[in-house]
């Protein structure tokens, strides 16, 4: 390096055998929640101090506001949305920015119409990617995006990743349901096939292949559209195919109503008669009726960090994409209870 060359990042990363995010997460004070081994961060701190090394400019402050494209499908109605403008209020308070932000409605699997926005020409300078499905993801596998992007909670190569573990969320419910003496569990899924919805559903089904042994019927699985009509039917396909389903564990919240209203039509109490846990722990499962017990997952943590991800790409060209998981928290609610064991009201038809 000449006397008056500046020490870049990716200079002091490949002088200490890491990479340029380590390094950036360290000198930001993150290494500890990202499960950097202390000496690596004292290693990098030293070498800093050695090196002289100093950010080009905080990953917090641009030189002039960045604009990133918010990418949600068209029905984001019926999700997430206000953890989301949470997501980006917090990223705001975080970091004081003036950086500004689009929101861009795309159809579920139709993502490659939107290319143009992912490409050079893009007023983008960076993009999120939510709620995208299996075709999408395999767009993005065969897209070479020139803008960073992030994707929640999908796991796409060459993309920013911020994602929990479905599938520990999948075993998580079937072995509650098994501790509380549920020997009838039943499944509903969505049509749509994605990663995450995959992993909850098999999560949940080889916990049950697993102990088998605890268990009448295996499981029964019913799938039906994304919407309360589409649980309503699945809950009741599964009423018809088992009439001692005793808990059921929806993998989509915007199902559960329906599944709901399937059970008590059917003269089914809840939880008394039917257990019930889901996924998403949107509002409606706090204000049903009874309420809900649902997995939570960070939206809004989830939303912020993949903002602060890109913007420090954007201050380190050629930094290599990453993936950061997340845990899903159950809120226990009257549908299925933390402690004790199921025990029925009154036998079932």
């Amino acid at each position: 390096m000449g006397e008056h060359t500046p020490i870049r990042m990716k200079d002091l990363a490949k002088q200490l055998g890491v990479s340029a995010s380590t390094v950036s997460l360290v000198l930001s004070g993150r290494g500890d929640e990202n499960r950097i081994a202390r000496d690596t961060q004292e290693r990098v701190i030293q070498a800093a101090e050695a090196m002289n090394y100093r950010p080009r400019k905080a990953p917090g402050t641009p030189s002039r506001p960045r604009f990133f494209g918010i990418f949600l499908p068209a029905d984001i109605v019926q999700g997430p949305v206000a953890q989301i403008f949470s997501g980006i209020e917090d990223y705001r308070r975080k970091t004081g920015t003036e950086d500004e932000f689009l929101m861009v409605p795309y159809d579920h699997e139709d993502l490659a119409r939107k290319k143009r926005l992912l490409s050079g020409g893009s007023p983008f300078s960076a993009a999120i990617l939510v709620g995208t499905q299996e075709a999408d993801v395999a767009f993005l596998r065969g897209f070479r995006a020139e803008i960073p992007i992030a994707v929640l909670n999908r796991d796409v190569p060459g993309c920013y990743c911020v994602l929990i573990d479905d599938y520990e969320v999948g075993r998580s419910a079937a072995e509650h349901f098994l501790r509380r003496g549920h020997r009838h569990p039943g499944l509903i899924a969505p049509q749509y096939t994605s990663k995450s919805l995959g992993l909850r559903v098999s999560g949940f089904l080889d916990y049950l292949q697993d102990h088998r042994q605890a268990l009448d019927v295996l499981s029964n699985l019913a799938r039906g559209e994304n919407s309360p009509r589409g649980g309503q039917a699945a809950m009741e396909e599964l009423l018809r195919s088992d009439p001692q389903v005793s808990s059921v564990f929806v993998t989509n919240d915007n199902m559960v109503t329906g599944a709901v209203r399937a059970i008590l039509n059917a003269g089914r109490h809840i939880p008394e008669d039917v257990e019930i846990i889901s996924f998403g722990n949107l509002d409606v499962n706090r204000w049903s009726d009874p309420p809900i017990t649902s997995y939570a997952y960070p939206v809004e943590e989830m939303l912020c960090d993949a903002l602060d991800i890109l913007a420090r790409s954007l201050a380190e060209p050629g930094s290599k994409p990453f993936s950061r998981h997340y845990a899903a928290e159950c809120v226990y609610r009257t549908s299925c209870p933390r402690e004790g064991r199921f025990l029925p009201r009154r036998d079932t038809p």
